[in-house]
């Protein structure tokens, strides 16, 4: 887990270890409440993360 301002002092070269593999969903968080899911996906020999879709906020009712 990494807070905001840590991704935000992430320089070239920076390191990241990732619990997931290439393909597996992810959910994005910040301060411990989710608010997307994604997966890690490879682009150009670089690893990245893919949003595949945004999650409502919290306290926000479902739609349908």
């Amino acid at each position: 887990v990494l807070t905001i301002a840590e991704i935000l002092n992430l320089g070239p070269g920076a390191v990241v270890e990732l619990e997931q593999v290439v393909g597996q969903p992810i959910e994005l968080t910040v301060r411990g409440v989710p608010f997307a899911v994604g997966e890690v996906v490879v682009v150009k020999d670089h690893f990245a993360v893919r949003i595949k879709s945004l999650l409502p906020p919290r306290g926000a009712k479902a739609e349908g």
